[in-house]
């Protein structure tokens, strides 16, 4: 569904309001005011809803952490913004109501007199006076933020040495680039000399963590695979909380297949957590142990919601479908998957699906940021079922929304699409895709020939994606990286490397 823009909002309130209205008073021919009032009537709705929203939003900045000086001085400019925020729209939902009010009085039915004058019994004549009131109505344009910025990042931590995993010691916590997140080390391979789990084999998550900081983010948009590589709780406790853990308060995290699926021999053999470890984490437990039913991540049972960004609306996604909690074996998606497939009815996918669609009924932002794990188009060379079956459906409900831009991770890779439609052909007015998947775990390896439609793309170095969205739907990106792999012959080349530019949504 397209939605209208602010302009279009405003320009159809200002013509329907100043619509002289002139019928005889007769149930046939009666106006409803309600038809000719549903732009008022839908920006008044949005202005409530968004005056509840930024009252929670400074509710929740109150409520942050103040240990550090960092935390302190960001959280004193967040309830700042907040406030702002909640005046704003507070003061565009009194003028809403009045713009209401006023398209309400213009669209009533002007008093029609009719006056039979008879002059003989052949002959009638009849006059007729009509009274109309012409007012105007005007919406005036949503609150102005200011630029927000919004940090993203996928592919964050490596897996701790625990007794599980023990007896692995390349592709966890050592800081090298193994060019294949998921390859085992060669047979014979020297054991890294930098020890797992430390300082020097966390270095490219640390790096990164400080390059986000340094940004001072509104929100810091995570990208799946948050922990390797079954994402246990104490997985999380002894590696991604060590890094990024200094973040959390300002994160919002959708899920990763090591989020949800189980691992391979050569990793452990671990079973699959199906997102108890990541909920626990991010949603904190109850008194008996489970994971919040609601919280940071999302639903428990789910793990999709939606958020606004100033005059952005941000959604995160769940495409992990061949999980248990869609119906799946706990493995990776197949081509006969059908918990993948968002037409099958009663399907967990499918009520994703349905609640994207209603989600982007209702959005009335600027601009849309849609991001889930797997990417609908690869730079690696490798699909995925979930990212082109699951993602692909979404993609389809996004370019017809417009205004849309889309970030995936998965990929160990940094890479930048031009807009594209469902089909991946190039389209100006398509969704732009970044891929950004060096947030500190091992990299990947780039094909030789770039994909369709890609602009750019580096696969060594780690680093994260700013982005600045600003009120009028335009947006600024700039991605450099933090750092590189200790075992990095070429490390200043690879740092210089940087892609960055402005658009419109």
């Amino acid at each position: 569904m397209k939605r209208p823009t602010r302009a279009t909002l405003a320009a159809a309130a200002v013509a329907a309001a100043a619509t002289v209205v002139v019928v005889p008073i007769v149930a046939s021919a009666t106006t409803d005011p309600s038809a000719v009032c549903a732009p008022q009537t839908a920006y008044l709705t949005h202005t409530q809803q968004m005056v509840q929203q930024s009252t929670a939003v400074l509710v929740a900045a109150e409520s942050l952490p103040g240990a550090t000086p960092f935390q302190r001085t960001h959280k004193a400019a967040l309830i700042t913004a907040a406030k702002a925020g909640l005046a704003a729209w507070s003061a565009q939902n009194t003028k809403a109501q009045a713009a209401l009010i006023a398209c309400e009085v213009a669209a009533k039915p002007a008093v029609t007199t009719t006056a039979t004058v008879t002059a003989n019994t052949t002959t009638t004549a009849t006059a007729t006076a009509t009274a109309t009131t012409t007012t105007t109505a005007t919406v005036t344009a949503a609150p102005t933020f200011g630029p927000m910025t919004l940090a993203v990042v996928g592919d964050t931590a490596c897996m701790p040495d625990d007794l599980t995993n023990s007896g692995i010691s390349t592709g966890k916590c050592d800081g090298f680039s193994i060019g294949d997140n998921e390859a085992a080390p060669p047979s014979g391979s020297p054991t890294p000399s930098p020890a797992p789990n430390t300082a020097t084999g966390m270095a490219g998550a640390y790096a990164t963590v400080d390059q986000i900081e340094g940004w001072k983010p509104a929100a810091v948009a995570l990208l799946g695979d948050e922990q390797y590589q079954t994402a246990k709780l104490s997985d999380f406790q002894e590696s991604y909380d060590k890094d990024y853990g200094a973040l959390k308060w300002l994160t919002r995290p959708a899920p990763g297949n090591h989020e949800y699926y189980g691992n391979n021999a050569k990793w452990g053999g671990e079973a699959p957590q199906d997102g108890l470890g990541y909920f626990s984490y991010f949603n904190g437990m109850d008194a008996n142990g489970n994971p919040r039913a609601w919280g940071q991540a999302g639903d428990y049972n789910q793990g999709w919601y939606s958020y606004n960004l100033g005059n952005w609306h941000v959604i995160s996604l769940n495409v992990e479908c061949g999980a248990k909690t869609f119906g799946g074996t706990g493995a990776a998606a197949t081509a006969s998957s059908t918990t993948c497939d968002p037409t099958v009815a009663g399907s967990v996918a499918k009520a994703e699906t349905d609640w994207l669609t209603s989600d982007l009924a209702s959005d009335t932002a600027t601009c849309t940021i849609a991001y889930w794990h797997q990417p609908t188009f690869s730079a690696s060379g490798s699909t995925s079922v979930e990212g082109t079956k699951l993602g692909g459906a979404w993609w389809n409900l996004l370019y017809a929304h417009g205004h849309a831009i889309v970030l995936n991770g998965h990929e160990h890779l940094y890479a930048r699409f031009a807009p594209m439609n469902a089909s991946g052909a190039a389209d100006s007015k398509g969704i732009p895709e970044f891929i950004v998947g060096t947030g500190g775990e091992a990299l990947d390896k780039l094909p030789a020939t770039p994909a369709a439609n890609q602009v750019t793309a580096q696969a060594k170095a780690f680093g994260a994606l700013k982005m600045t969205l600003n009120d009028n739907g335009t947006y600024a990106w700039s991605y450099q990286p933090s750092s590189v792999p200790v075992d990095d012959a070429n490390a200043a080349t690879d740092m210089a490397f940087s892609d960055s530019g402005t658009a419109t949504c």
